[in-house]
Parts: structure tokens; C-alpha cells; sequence
């Protein structure tokens, strides 16, 4: 069970509250909001400050934000307080992404605020999600899914970015980054991972065209840009940030114009695999991989791959390949001497975990991260020489 409330630290009010407990989203039975709106009025009154709170059961974190704000989110022990501590700065930064940091910390009324927040929902959910899979949250880069084969795309993706003279545009495929111009790419990973997040929402899968006002919360947290998504295909969307009035008709006139003579490719992108797994696919399946995923430590890139199987056993390897990059992230570096008398810090360098259906696999180098889960039955040696083999291809 994961749940969460946004208070207002001036008067205590609730704002907004969700709660999802892996199959449904809801909002928190009014007794626990009152208890913690409750608890936050009493320390105001004796001046104290709520950080963290266990019990048997959960954990409860609390943080403030802009010295507006106070978020709250309760989990059942199933994280780390590392991960707690991201997910709360995630949902504070998707507030304002909606809103705008203007509106969020001085706002006309605390009720134009709550109303305000209801917007933010469908992001909001998409992040609290378990089954939605992007890891920019934990490994702070772009979620990408790049192909073999793409000059042709990536050029009338360019060339329609041109036409309406912006230099933000990128393709995604299944919410991941497919192909970006060079200016999507020195976005913030944090706010890329929003767009992602926002644009795989329920709310603009059904729309042929959106045109959205949205903040950049590290680049414009002031100053709206104009997000504009176009849905391709399924799973399939062009995403743009604009300025200035352009039209949404001459948008939808000109894609077609574009990229129609694309649009097989377009459809055929969701059944490829990603690079740089494509390269070693014999591998993958002589060694059993159930899923990898290979972050870019220079490019700030991540690509994620999991292999073909049943609905089930796939939402297994994802919630272990999940679990395991939560607690490597977090996992305790060693210290040595530099012979000054100065203490360094030592990342490790790789992580070997047996678990009762699963093997985890996690090696490091200046360069690249890679997480891999294989069945139990694979030997140490393979699952290094699939590692080697792996980062020699890139």
C-alpha cells in the first residue's frame, strides 16, 4: 500500500490526498486524513517538526516544501527511506509541472488550490504506479528506447520541429524517449521523466492532439511552455514544446504531411528491441535474461529491456528488476585511506543477489550501470560473460 497527503502548512487543510494498493487508485479514508491534518496542528502548536515516523506495519515520511507545503507518504516497508525521500521530491516537482511554482507557493485562495491540484492527479498516479516502469526516478537519466535504422524518422521529426522553429521535439514509444532533438535531451532527466509520466497518462492517450500549459520545475518553474502531443499510432506520440500561436489544425495538417510517409515504420517500432540489446539477443537467450536494463552515465541514458513472456511472469521480472535497482541505489559504498589522512568514498563495483526465482546481477564502471535479472539456474561465470560481452558491443 502506498499513500499520500498534501497539506497546507498555513492552515493545515487538505489539498489533496491518494492512496493505491497495487490494483486501484483511491482517495484516503477520512479518519486517516483527519488524524494527520490532527497531528500536523498539534506540532505546529508546540513548534515541532514531523520528519519520519515507524510502526509494525508502515513507515510515514514528512517533508516541506517552499515552506508552503507539507507532503506525506505513507508505505507499507516495502521501500527505502532513500526511495520515500525521491518519491516525495517527485511529487512535489509534478505539482509543479501542473501549476506552476508561482501559483503553488502564492496562490489566490487555498480552495483555487485544491481545485488546482485536481489536475494533477492523472501524473500524480502514473508516478505512484508500480506497473508503470520508467526508472529516471532512480538512476537520474532519460528513459530511452533507441532503434536500429531510424535516420529516415529522426530526420522528418526534425524537419517538422523546424517547421513550426522549435528545438524541443522528441518521439516516444511506450513513454520512453525514442528520438530526441539535441535541446529535448539537455532537459533535466527529472523533467523529461514528468513529460514521460504526463504524456502516458490515461488522460492524453485519448486525445489525437493535446495542447497543454506546463513549468519545467528546474529550468521554467515560473514561465509556462506549451506541450504539445500528437498520438501517432498506439503507444506512439510526437511531443513538443512551443511558443508563440501556432495552430493546432496547421500541427495536425503538417504531421501528416511530415511523417505519412513514415507511418509503417511508425507502427513498427513498439515490436523492436532496443540497442543495445539487439546486439547481443543470442546471448540474452543462452543466458537466460529476464530483463536488463543499462544506464549511460555520461549520456544520462537509460535503456530498458525484458524478454518475451507471459503478462505475469513479465510484471515479476519488472517488480524484481524494480526492488533490486531500489536497494543497489542505496547500497552502502566502502571508505579507504588515500594515505593523506583523507577518507574516500568507493561505490561498489559489482552486486551478486540469489533470490528464491530470480538472479540479480549489478556491475559498474566509469561509464555505464548495468542491472540484469536471469534465472536462478545461470552460473556466476555466465552472467559475467554476458556482462563483458554486453558492454563490449556499446
Amino acid at each position: 500500500m502506498l499513500a499520500l497527503l498534501i497539506i497546507d502548512l498555513k492552515t493545515s487543510m487538505p489539498l489533496l490526498n491518494r492512496q493505491y494498493d497495487g490494483n486501484e487508485f483511491k482517495e484516503l479514508p477520512f479518519p486517516v486524513v483527519g488524524v494527520l491534518s490532527s497531528v500536523q496542528l498539534f506540532c505546529d502548536s508546540k513548534s515541532a517538526e514531523l520528519l519520519q515516523n515507524d510502526t509494525k506495519t508502515s513507515s510515514t515520511l514528512w517533508k516541506v516544501y517552499a515552506e508552503s507545503l507539507k507532503i506525506i507518504v505513507i508505505e507499507t516497508h516495502s521501500h527505502t527511506k532513500e526511495w520515500m525521500e525521491r518519491l516525495l521530491d517527485r511529487i512535489y516537482n509534478s505539482l509543479v509541472f501542473i501549476i506552476g511554482l508561482g501559483s503553488l507557493i502564492n496562490p489566490v485562495s487555498i480552495q483555487q488550490l485544491k481545485w488546482q491540484m485536481q489536475s494533477c492527479i492523472p501524473l500524480i498516479d502514473s508516478i505512484l504506479n508500480r506497473e508503470v516502469v520508467l526508472h529516471s526516478q532512480y538512476t537520474d537519466t532519460h528513459d530511452m528506447c533507441t532503434f536500429p535504422d531510424t535516420d529516415v524518422l529522426k530526420d522528418c521529426i526534425i524537419a517538422f520541429s523546424e517547421k513550426f522553429r522549435t528545438s524541443y521535439a522528441c518521439l516516444l514509444v511506450d513513454r520512453r524517449i525514442c528520438i530526441a532533438t539535441d535541446n529535448w535531451l539537455n532537459l533535466k532527466p527529472l523533467e523529461t521523466g514528468l513529460i514521460c509520466h504526463f504524456v502516458g497518462s490515461c488522460v492524453l492517450q485519448e486525445a489525437k492532439v493535446s495542447d497543454i500549459p506546463v513549468y519545467l520545475p528546474l529550468t521554467s518553474s515560473s514561465v509556462g511552455q506549451r506541450l504539445i502531443v500528437l498520438n501517432l499510432c498506439q503507444k506512439c506520440q510526437l511531443v513538443l514544446l512551443l511558443g508563440g500561436d501556432v495552430e493546432l489544425q496547421d500541427l495536425i495538417f503538417h504531421t501528416k504531411r511530415y511523417l505519412g510517409v513514415v507511418e509503417d515504420r511508425l507502427k513498427a517500432l513498439k515490436e523492436l528491441v532496443s540497442l543495445p540489446f539487439s546486439s547481443v539477443m543470442p546471448l540474452i537467450s543462452q543466458c537466460a535474461v529476464r530483463g536488463c536494463l543499462l544506464v549511460d552515465r555520461v549520456k544520462l541514458q537509460s535503456n530498458f529491456y525484458v524478454s518475451e513472456m507471459t503478462e505475469s511472469e513479465e510484471g515479476k521480472v519488472k517488480s524484481t528488476l524494480l526492488y533490486f535497482l531500489e536497494t543497489t541505489s542505496t547500497a552502502p559504498s566502502s571508505y579507504n585511506d588515500d594515505g593523506k589522512g583523507n577518507t574516500i568514498q568507493v561505490d561498489p563495483k559489482e552486486i551478486y543477489i540469489h533470490l528464491k526465482t530470480f538472479t540479480c546481477y549489478y556491475q559498474a564502471d566509469l561509464s555505464y550501470r548495468l542491472y540484469a535479472v536471469f534465472s536462478c539456474a545461470v552460473k556466476l561465470e555466465d552472467i559475467r560473460s554476458f556482462a563483458s560481452s554486453l558492454l563490449s558491443c556499446i
